[in-house]
């Protein structure tokens, strides 16, 4: 089975500033980067150890995602040529169905539902669904597209997902 990362990196949270610059300082060498990170850290702090890691002032203390920050995290993953958003079934249910089509148009990139994504709640599936109606970048797992799609992929952003074997 080929790597579908470069580099992988697990933290529980407490090295989180750690795990982040070594992801980072990865991801500069070129290719994907795995940073699975423990779900009892907050979005600010994850947010905070990644402008660290990039060298960007600390912004956490303002709360949400500033627009800034996603211009950040925007420009990083333009580099990629070819970017998948890789979707498991708790991003599925953290980020709207516009907002992910929104997001995938703005990077060009076609959104993958997990094998566990795509046993969400038959509502949430035709809400994911309608929302990529019209362009059809939607594509649940376990077909060869979902298989050459990923192994093209130059830079995959994941998405409530803990990339296991059945993923890629």
């Amino acid at each position: 089975c080929a790597a579908v990362t470069r580099a992988a990196f697990r933290t529980d949270g407490d090295d989180i500033e750690a795990a982040m610059e070594s992801a980072v300082a990865a991801a500069r060498c070129g290719g994907p980067v795995q940073l699975t990170v423990a779900p009892t850290v907050t979005g600010e702090r994850l947010v905070a150890a990644f402008q660290a890691a990039l060298g960007q002032p600390d912004l956490s203390a303002h709360g949400d995602l500033d627009a800034a920050t996603v211009h950040t995290a925007l420009t990083t993953i333009r580099r990629w040529r070819r970017p998948v958003i890789l979707v498991g079934r708790g991003g599925a249910f953290a980020v709207a169905p516009t907002a992910l089509h929104g997001l995938a148009q703005r990077l060009g990139a076609p959104v993958l539902l997990t094998a566990a994504a795509t046993t969400l709640p038959p509502e949430r599936l035709a809400a994911l669904a309608g929302a990529f109606a019209a362009d059809g970048a939607l594509v649940p797992s376990g077909n060869m597209i979902y298989t050459r799609t990923l192994l093209r992929a130059d830079g995959v952003l994941a998405l409530g997902t803990g990339l296991s074997e059945v993923d890629g």
